[in-house]
């Protein structure tokens, strides 16, 4: 197997609203070569959609951490 070499300007770590934000503005902003890391399976972070009772309730990054 052939080996590839991974060259980016730029690491964007986490595929939350501001990862996703970072993205955008390099894509539309820059020449510069971004990739976006991202533990999860889908984007967005804590924001997401759920239905409850048949209505959809849009949660999101309101979580308060204890540190």
């Amino acid at each position: 197997m052939q080996e590839q070499s991974l060259n980016f300007d730029v690491a964007i770590i986490g595929g939350g609203i501001a990862g996703i934000a970072a993205a955008s503005a390099l894509s539309q902003n820059s020449s510069l070569k971004w990739v976006l890391f991202e533990a999860d399976s889908k984007l967005c972070g804590r924001i997401q959609s759920i239905y409850l009772d048949g209505r959809r309730v849009d949660t999101g990054a309101y979580e308060l951490a204890s540190f």
